[in-house]
């Protein structure tokens, strides 16, 4: 009995040690969470700051960072327009306008997010460019906005462009938006006065041309011209082939400067300064004879030296570099005026100066040239018509076939020169190459026959029947030769 009793005490004390034991495995588990709790369960890592070493280059990425890493604030950012605003002025119907507005971050990252019209306008202006929304434009880096305008009709617009966005940091909230003012105006490139602005600046010397009536065109040099490997004699304003004698061409006529009280003023050089007698400097010769000053004032025009027609375009004499008109037998019967009509020795109109150049037809392919008798030849030394005072060609049968090439300033978009009109008609550009014809009508077009612009007669003001009645002052007011407004 003794020996079960020990057996039972023994039993308990072993059950009382394992019940310990569990409870202290417990608590040390217990124990165990509550400082990985408090701890995060990792083990702590001790930080040391090294200050950036000004000569150790950064990566990329860092450049332009302070020492802190951080190289803007971002409260302070903006996004900034330029220009401010977008004015179209000038812009020709059926042509497209564009102006370029560049978007720069300021300060730090944006994110542009689109913008909006304030307006939506019929035939208004659209847009194109590299900004893309929800693309974020970094710290001094740029994206772009085209603007363009394709008027079909004259008209002036003006219109809000809204741009949004918002710094690209979500420290900052709120969206920004960006107020961009656009406005412009349609017109006719005809309608354009005086498109050249360095009329006071120095050119090299005008070169005389010379053309052959099948359109080929030379540099006269003294008394001879090279065509396309070919020497050709020039007298008397003429082409002539040497192995055959025959008229071949025509050369540009020289030309006299008249103030526009019709008073001979001087001589042009060959940078075509208009120069006094006594060699003063007087104006400027412009791209449709059109004489200005410095201040674009118009002061005269110069006119050809050419053969004298009357009203039903029969010639009658021819004008002299002295500005006086003399007939067949050489007496003096009148003078040139500036408007290009001839005054008798009592003051009424006699005829007109001659219309001289190429003459093409209503495609713009050309067709001959005329001559000091007013006839047009053509290419084969053949008499194909003769031109009227106004410009027209007619044919023996006194139908209409073309008439002269016109002359001026071509200008595009903006009233904005687009090439130098060439005796056949061409249109180069400064590196001389051809970017279009011009046709009857002023109107110049491409090779894929697309219109780019018109023949502009610069200070001009031309009657429905092509007569020069007068200028555009200074003040942009059409007057006749006495400086009366006219209309």
């Amino acid at each position: 009995m003794a020996e079960r009793s020990a057996s039972s005490s023994e039993q308990y004390t072993k059950k009382s040690n394992r019940l310990i034991l569990f409870a202290g495995l417990v608590l040390l588990i217990l124990s165990t969470m509550a400082y990985c709790a408090m701890t995060g369960g990792q083990k702590r890592q001790v930080v040391v700051s090294t200050p950036i070493n000004p000569e150790v280059e950064l990566p990329p990425h860092m450049q332009g960072m302070g020492g802190d890493g951080i190289g803007f604030n971002a409260a302070d950012a903006n996004l900034v327009a330029q220009p401010e605003s977008v004015l179209m002025t000038g812009v020709v119907l059926g042509s497209k306008a564009e102006s370029i507005v560049t978007l720069t971050a300021k300060e730090a990252p944006v994110r542009f997010l689109g913008m909006e019209l304030a307006e939506q306008q019929d035939n208004g202006f659209t847009f194109e460019g590299t900004c893309q929304p929800n693309v974020v434009i970094q710290k001094d880096s740029s994206c772009t906005i085209k603007v363009l305008w394709s008027p079909t009709e004259l008209r002036q617009i003006q219109n809000t462009l809204n741009i949004r966005w918002e710094v690209d940091d979500v420290s900052v909230f709120g969206q920004n938006v960006l107020s961009l003012s656009l406005s412009a105006q349609s017109t006719d490139s005809k309608d354009c006065v005086i498109c050249e602005t360095k009329c006071d600046d120095k050119e090299k010397a005008k070169e005389r041309l010379a053309s052959l009536f099948d359109g080929r065109t030379g540099v006269v040099d003294g008394d001879r011209v090279i065509i396309d490997g070919k020497e050709y004699i020039v007298r008397d304003g003429l082409l002539i082939d040497p192995e055959t004698g025959a008229i071949v061409g025509i050369v540009e006529p020289e030309r006299i400067p008249l103030s526009l009280d019709n008073k001979l003023m001087g001589t042009i050089s060959p940078q075509q300064d208009v120069l006094s007698a006594d060699g003063n400097l007087l104006g400027r010769l412009v791209g449709d004879d059109t004489i200005v000053d410095s201040s674009l004032k118009v002061l005269g025009a110069a006119v050809p030296v050419v053969s004298v027609m009357d009203k039903q375009g029969k010639v009658i004499g021819k004008t002299l570099n002295d500005g006086t008109v003399v007939d067949g037998s050489g007496s003096v019967i009148g003078h040139p005026m500036v408007d290009g009509s001839v005054s008798g020795l009592d003051g009424t109109q006699i005829g007109y100066l001659r219309p001289y150049g190429l003459v093409i037809g209503f495609t713009g392919e050309v067709l001959g040239g005329v001559v000091h008798d007013g006839t047009v030849i053509n290419g084969n030394q053949q008499v194909i018509g003769s031109v009227k005072p106004n410009g027209v060609a007619v044919n023996p049968d006194g139908e209409i076939m073309g008439g002269i090439v016109p002359r001026g300033i071509g200008t595009g978009t903006g009233c904005q020169s687009i090439g130098t009109i060439m005796p056949n008609g061409q249109v180069k550009n400064n590196f001389e190459q051809v970017v279009g014809k011009v046709l009857l009508d002023g109107s110049i077009i491409d090779e894929k026959n697309a219109e780019i612009g018109s023949v502009v007669s610069q200070g001009m003001v031309i009657n429905e029947k092509g007569e020069i009645i007068g200028f555009v002052n200074s003040e942009g007011k059409a007057v006749d030769s006495k400086g009366s407004i006219i209309g």
